[in-house]
């Protein structure tokens, strides 16, 4: 059987007569591999230690492994020729693989054919042996792929050249496939053997480590390889689906395209997105049946993403402190609370990711499973979990937007969740609604946020705003000033989403209030902080919460910069020389806008000060108390300075803070005044009172 005697004489009849010569030559041969107990040697030795040298790479802990490389030995034991006849191909420079693509059984698939009618006899002593032999044959062939895959590094080992073992590799993989595909039955540990070629971390690594540009293409040729190897290994996965009528052989090589897809088995990001795409644009669409299959496969794969993320949550949070440890404080700032963060957070990270990508292809199809989403990623100790899914959601909510609408998606989960569920909801609603600077998000998704706002409650008292948070940039800008109240009094977090969100499409407006343009929706920045200003004291419960509701914006140093701060006091000062009053806590901004924004004190020593004079500021206490505090301030050697404002007033008022918050300052006052020549214009009562110093 061993020989191409037989092959090349018949070969050399033409026609169909070699192919036949070989059929019989094959059943001859597989029929003596079961029935002689004589060692093999040649060719066939060789193929045989491939079982030996494969049982060695097998992990000795377990209950399962032992037991499994029991059977394999004592299958090798008392049939000393199968594994050599299974593997031959492997081995044999005239491999059966670098023929044509046929479906006749091949040598392999004949030895197991008399392993399974063996299998039947339920009185036979052999039973198991089908398997045993499956287990062999596919176990050999993921040796010869690791072997493929490793670098001569070790002088004292000795390992074929590379492309040698890279073709080798291809053709046990692709033999292997076609035995796979005409055999009577695949086995569970059958497709788990098949999986481990789609492992090919190892060589990805490599490519990194190479050291000159022969190396990098050598590894890079080796990558493309295993990559094909793999390819080819989905390949045969998917005809198992196809083909096979016994569903436990259908679900067992679906599981493992699906473990592929997911992570649950290792691989690389490449291999991954091929398993993803082959399952869900060739499988998933193929029959209710499979759809139904891939449905429930998924399902059990996000409840096991689901359990290893709660069982590692203890040792997740001690890596993320850990990782915290060691960053600077830069760092730290402007850390995203949403990434993961630590060696072991990424690595759930990446596992958890896969699992909910492959469940949010299925959502697309079905939105009922939103929800069970949802519910999958809520609770304390799902917070690598939620991370992972709030990744995946804005092209799931992109692709799910187009086929059914952004509003049919928003009421549908709202119904399947709860309050337990609420932040997650609230990141899908996030999504859902644009972004975009010309885009403004659909009306029926604001009519289902404005819904669903009032369906849920706050402690069952009022309606929940964070609803309405993600269209706010969609409403009119007399109706956010309206709503502007509420936000400011459900809190610092709320009230700092719904200010980002309402100003998101006026980038360009950002500095200014606008007056005269029509439909005017979203508040600009400058509208937000007078609008904040503008606030009664009386909606809260302090004066606290009122300059804390201010402090949300003014704090945002990215947000409220100089250009919006000196527009919006030109327009509240503005409103005050027409005759409306000062809001509360102007000059407190003010004051602090003195001291931390140091470019604007030529803009408030020659303009808004002047203003506030001008229109007798001193009628209002309160404000005038915050002015001669300003002012004082801003009494100084150094220009710009308030010392033309503060001689400017109304004698009673200038004695007013010579004697109260300028009295330290009267000698700097009396400086300035001579410096610039102003001193002899200055009224003589005015410089009595200076004198007093």
């Amino acid at each position: 059987a061993n020989s191409g005697s037989v092959g090349a004489q018949g070969g050399s009849l033409g026609g169909s007569w070699g192919e036949h010569m070989q059929g019989v030559r094959d059943g001859i041969a597989s029929r003596l591999a079961w029935t002689l107990k004589v060692q093999p040697r040649g060719e066939l030795a060789l193929a045989s230690a491939l079982l030996d040298k494969s049982l060695e790479s097998l992990p000795e802990e377990g209950a399962d492994n032992i037991q499994r490389a029991a059977k394999l030995r004592a299958l090798r034991d008392k049939y000393p020729l199968v594994p050599a006849v299974l593997n031959r191909d492997f081995v044999n420079g005239n491999a059966s693989s670098r023929g044509p693509k046929t479906s006749e059984p091949n040598l392999a698939s004949r030895t197991l054919y008399e392993a399974y009618v063996s299998d039947l006899d339920k009185d036979s002593a052999d039973s198991g042996t089908y398997e045993s032999a499956v287990d062999a044959l596919t176990m050999s062939m993921a040796h010869v792929h690791t072997v493929a895959a490793m670098k001569q590094t070790d002088k004292q080992l000795s390992l074929p050249q590379e492309y040698l073992r890279r073709n080798a590799a291809k053709d046990a993989v692709s033999t292997t496939a076609r035995t796979l595909s005409i055999v009577p039955r695949c086995t569970q540990q059958t497709i788990d053997n098949m999986t481990l070629v789609g492992d090919i971390r190892e060589v990805g690594q490599s490519t990194g480590r190479a050291n000159t540009i022969a190396e990098r293409a050598q590894l890079k040729a080796a990558g493309k390889a295993a990559e094909k190897r793999a390819n080819m290994v989905m390949l045969a996965l998917r005809d198992a689906i196809f083909l096979r009528t016994n569903e436990a052989s259908r679900k067992e090589a679906l599981v493992g395209l699906v473990g592929l897809a997911t992570g649950r088995l290792p691989t690389v990001t490449t291999v991954a997105d091929r398993a993803l795409k082959l399952v869900m644009n060739k499988i998933y669409t193929k029959s209710p049946e499979l759809e139904a299959m891939v449905t429930v496969i998924a399902k059990d794969d996000l409840a096991e993403a689901r359990r290893q993320c709660e069982e590692k949550f203890e040792d997740t949070q001690a890596s993320i402190e850990q990782a915290k440890s060691e960053m600077a404080e830069d760092e730290l700032k402007w850390l995203d609370e949403f990434a993961p963060i630590g060696e072991l957070e990424k690595e759930i990270f990446a596992r958890v990711k896969r699992s909910i990508s492959l469940y949010l292809v299925l959502c697309l199809h079905n939105i009922e499973l939103v929800g069970a989403l949802l519910s999958a990623g809520s609770g304390e100790r799902m917070s690598t979990f939620a991370k992972a899914f709030r990744h995946e959601l804005p092209k799931f909510c992109n692709a799910a937007g187009k086929k059914w609408g952004e509003a049919v998606i928003a009421k549908s989960v709202a119904e399947q969740t709860g309050d337990a569920e609420t932040p997650l909801l609230l990141a899908l609603l996030d999504n859902l609604a644009p972004a975009s600077a010309t885009q403004l998000a659909p009306e029926s998704l604001v009519e289902a946020c404005l819904e669903i706002q009032k369906s849920r409650t706050v402690e069952g008292k009022a309606a929940d705003l964070r609803f309405i948070v993600p269209i706010v940039s969609s409403l009119e800008r007399e109706k956010l000033l309206e709503m502007l109240p509420d936000f400011a009094k459900a809190g610092p977090l709320v009230l700092g989403a719904a200010l980002s969100r309402m100003r998101e499409r006026l980038t360009r407006q950002y500095n200014q209030y606008r007056t005269e343009e029509p439909n005017m929706r979203g508040l600009t920045t400058c509208e937000q902080l007078v609008g904040l200003h503008e606030l009664s004291i009386d909606i809260f419960e302090s004066v606290k919460e009122y300059l804390n509701a201010i402090e949300v914006l003014y704090k945002n140093v990215e947000a409220c910069t100089d250009r919006v701060l000196m527009a919006a006091f030109e327009h509240m000062s503005t409103k005050f020389a027409n005759g409306t009053p000062l809001p509360k806590a102007f000059m407190r901004s003010v004051i602090l806008s003195i001291n931390e924004h140091h470019s604007l004190l030529a803009f408030i020593c020659n303009t808004l000060l002047k203003r506030l004079a001008k229109n007798n500021i001193w009628e209002t206490r309160d404000q005038w108390r915050g002015f001669m505090k300003a002012a004082s301030i801003l009494v100084t050697q150094d220009s710009p300075n308030s010392v033309p404002v503060v001689v400017s007033l109304e004698i009673e008022q200038f004695k007013e803070i010579c004697a109260g918050e300028c009295k330290p300052k009267l000698a700097t006052i009396r400086a300035v005044l001579e410096r610039l020549n102003k001193w002899d214009e200055l009224d003589e009562s005015k410089k009595a009172i200076l004198s007093t110093v």
